[in-house]
């Protein structure tokens, strides 16, 4: 084999081995996003956040979702860790997803207490909800954003037996010790029960005032 040959041949590995690392770095980049990218909106995230409330936060960890082709971080400020979110680069300008969390942890600590061990017969679950169509998303304090804002809190019975009457008295005391403790300005508040008594789904929604 002469040298020309020998040249060509391992021209032709060259452009082999080019052609499957173009692969390789093409599905990785597909799967996983571009690291510079990712490490570019972290650093957007961060500063967004840290401008708005002049402390820092930390990115607890980061992630690329090759579907939406999204980046998303899990973030939290330095003086509260426990108070951890995830938010994406855009959300980040749309929605101030820490001040969410702390209102909607507010409102869950003002529900168990109101409660109490009132109901502890009984097996439930409630979840605290911020409407997506409410006005002031970008509020950063909690009091205002409460008293601007639209909320619900949704209950779910599973009870074994008990008739639509007696749901009905346990939905409106329930409602009753709400109101008494939740005693800050609320933009709207909607309560949601729902109870499953092995045969029918019951269904009760009010206002707060």
């Amino acid at each position: 084999m002469n040298k020309a040959w020998k040249r060509w041949i391992l021209r032709l590995l060259i452009l082999i081995v080019i052609i499957m690392l173009s692969f390789v770095a093409y599905f990785y980049f597909a799967l996983s996003g571009n690291p510079f990218v990712m490490w570019q909106q972290q650093r957007a995230v961060v500063k967004i956040y840290e401008d708005r409330y002049q402390e820092p936060f930390d990115v607890t960890d980061s992630n690329y979702d090759y579907k939406r082709g999204e980046y998303t971080f899990e973030i939290a400020p330095k003086s509260n860790p426990e108070y951890e979110f995830r938010t994406t680069l855009y959300e980040a300008s749309q929605i101030d997803l820490y001040a969410k969390l702390r209102t909607i942890t507010y409102l869950r600590e003002e529900v168990i207490l109101a409660l109490g061990s009132d109901y502890s017969d009984f097996e439930y679950t409630f979840n605290v909800f911020e409407d997506y169509r409410s006005t002031s998303l970008m509020e950063t304090d909690m009091m205002k954003r409460l008293s601007q804002n639209m909320y619900s809190i949704s209950f779910s019975f599973d009870l074994e037996s008990i008739d639509e009457e007696e749901l009905n008295l346990i939905f409106m005391d329930i409602h009753t010790k709400i109101e008494e403790t939740l005693d800050v300005p609320m933009g709207e508040m909607t309560l949601r029960f729902g109870a499953y008594d092995g045969t029918d789904y019951h269904h009760f929604e009010i206002s707060l005032d």
